[in-house]
């Protein structure tokens, strides 16, 4: 009864008129922008009109898989296990389901699809099947309760793609002004329960972001001009803690800058560029030239910290979501550094942007290599870029901190670890995330030191976790020397908690006339300890027999040699499920197998380890 008084009293009385939805345009979705993709996207048309009709049956691509939902979704099911969501069941603590597989299904980022479909062919049954899913899950989630309202930046999420389906949408028979009536008080609910719950406390990263924007958004949508109010000083006042000034995410997770800064884009296109600061354009600026950089070390290095394949708004599958970021990024800020020389075959871009500002990009592509920075100091990222013997070499280099205090919730034990890059293809590697909830061992091995090049002593974790999202002790990392293009030492004090404190240095260095890579781990201990060095493997990258404390690796360009330290005693795991060890993960709660090499060594008193690797 409470709950009940609470809504008549507060939200009830403020309901939104049946007419105000869709009271603004993202781009003139007319027949100008449809002969402009026909004109420039229409190669990929029939795979956008494929997907829709699957998504007529009920087939929806989650976490790269096809789900098929035989009857009426139920959107409260887990569609890995079957399994219905308990109301009474807290997600963190579940043991049976993971409810990132039924937010997945109820972010709705397939229902654009349908929009699209409906906006390029005119047929009715897209929009139907649209309006059929958005009013069934209003029916079938009460306010308020369950699974599906107990998370803010799931509700911001659904509604992103709920506005851009109804703008695609807009001009079907099918929208009639009862069904425009209940999709509005719906977006309504559901953005007053962001506003009174805002993630300022445990999630105040992404999560803090996207339930801003979707406040911003909805209340463009709606007409609400106090909640864009509210919305764009909000983001103004978030922009410089989230986003570091060197353009590093303070979350420690290149994935989830690229979502934080994909919220500030749909803000800053959504509301028009008088609503947007000079401070956000300045966020978003660097935040672009961040990116851009470890995407020019190679993808791989977007991988470190928490990465759940998740994306903010989907609207094509046919081209490569950081660059996408690079590209809107270039055209809201100016920075044509960022404007990638494939612009031209950016389907999320050119529906982000409309037919006029896409051509214009179109136009300024300019086809020259960008020398950005490669030291990132606040963020703790370094790039070390060289060719050895004509090979494009990059290695990318983490000694920053873990992640957002106080929780360094989405941050991994990786001080001191690196990837290697070699003419463009990942050679050691970052191994993912996996999964976050159910199963602790997975959770616990793909944020821990052993999942990461990196050096781990007596068996413990540099930073000491709690729980899915609580690091309770960080370990602190520094760089000590950086020298472009040849050499970066960093440490870490993430083992002065032993009984024997111990502090870890590593340097990693090209010799350019040996044609090899250099890496030096010095352990500085009073006491005994068993050191251990982890080298991941991508796959298709595959080590040869250990002869006399040296590896050969067959990798997709040649190979590659590495010279341990002679007293290392050398392993390789294949896809260890006991230790575990040899796992890679590039989609949330899928994992395969691949090669990890661990050498180990007990050492007494401070010892110094050296490997080569040669080219």
């Amino acid at each position: 009864m409470r709950l009940w008084r609470f809504i008549r009293d507060n939200i009830l009385k403020s309901k939104p008129n049946a007419g105000s939805i869709l009271s603004f345009r993202l781009i003139p979705f007319d027949e100008k922008t449809r002969f402009f993709y026909n004109e420039h996207f229409g190669k990929l048309k029939n795979d956008a009109i494929a997907e829709a009709e699957k998504v007529l049956e009920n087939r929806i691509i989650l976490f790269g898989q096809e789900v098929l939902f035989e009857n009426d979704i139920d959107w409260n099911v887990d569609f890995i296990n079957g399994k219905r969501w308990d109301p009474k069941t807290d997600y963190r603590f579940s043991k049976e389901s993971d409810p990132k597989f039924v937010w997945e299904l109820n972010r709705h980022q397939f229902l654009p699809t349908l929009g699209k479909a409906f906006f390029l062919m005119g047929d009715e049954r897209y929009a139907r099947k649209a309006i059929s899913l958005i009013g069934s899950w209003i029916d079938e989630n009460p306010l308020f309760q369950g699974i599906n309202w107990i998370s803010g930046i799931e509700l911001a999420l659904r509604q992103i793609s709920w506005i851009w389906t109804l703008h695609f949408i807009h001009g079907s028979e099918s929208l009639t002004p009862e069904i425009k009536k209940k999709i509005a008080e719906s977006m309504f609910f559901q953005t007053m329960y962001i506003e009174r719950n805002l993630s300022f406390y445990s999630s105040a990263g992404n999560h803090l972001i996207s339930e801003i924007t979707g406040m911003a958004l909805v209340g463009k949508d709606l007409g609400r001009n106090d909640l864009v109010t509210t919305a764009a000083g909000l983001l103004e006042e978030e922009v410089d803690r989230q986003i570091l000034m060197d353009g590093a995410g303070a979350e420690q997770s290149p994935s989830y800058l690229a979502h934080t800064m994909e919220y500030y884009l749909l803000f800053a296109l959504a509301m028009g560029m008088e609503m947007v600061s000079p401070k956000i354009l300045k966020g978003i600026e660097r935040g672009s030239l961040f990116i851009q950089a470890l995407l020019n070390a190679g993808e791989d290095a977007l991988y470190s910290g928490d990465s759940d394949s998740g994306e903010v708004l989907r609207l094509s599958h046919a081209y490569n979501n950081f660059k996408t970021l690079l590209n809107v990024s270039a055209c809201v800020t100016g920075n044509m550094d960022t404007l990638q020389e494939d612009f031209h075959e950016d389907e999320k871009s050119f529906w982000l942007l409309g037919p006029a500002r896409f051509q214009e990009l179109t136009n300024r592509i300019v086809r020259r290599k960008v020398c950005g920075r490669n030291a990132f100091e606040e963020g703790g990222y370094y790039i070390l870029e060289n060719t050895l013997d004509g090979r494009d070499i990059k290695v990318a280099f983490d000694c920053g901190p873990l992640g957002m205090k106080p929780m360094a919730a989405h941050g991994h034990a990786d001080a001191l670890s690196f990837i290697l890059n070699v003419d463009g293809h990942p050679v050691f590697i970052d191994p993912g995330t996996y999964v976050y909830f159910k199963e602790n061992k997975w959770r616990d091995y793909f944020r821990g030191t052993s999942g990461h090049n990196t050096v781990r002593i007596d068996g413990f974790d540099q930073s000491n976790f709690s729980g899915t999202f609580i690091a309770m002790q960080h370990a602190e990392a520094e760089c000590i020397s950086w020298m472009e293009g040849e050499k970066v030492s960093g440490r870490h004090s993430g083992y002065s908690r032993l009984r024997s404190p111990a502090v870890h240095y590593r340097t990693i260095a090209f010799e350019k006339d040996g044609k090899i890579i250099e890496i030096i781990d010095r352990i500085e201990s009073a006491g005994e300890h068993l050191v251990e060095q982890f080298f991941h493997l991508d796959r298709g990258c595959v080590p040869g027999i250990i002869d006399n404390g040296v590896i050969f690796i067959g990798i997709p360009c040649g190979s590659i040699t590495v010279r341990f330290d002679h007293r290392m005693e050398l392993s390789i795991y294949y896809g260890d499920d006991e230790l575990p060890l040899g796992w890679i993960s590039r989609v949330y709660g899928s994992k395969e197998k691949t090669f990890t090499i661990v050498g180990r060594n007990r050492m007494r008193g401070s010892d110094t380890f050296a490997t080569r690797i040669y080219f």
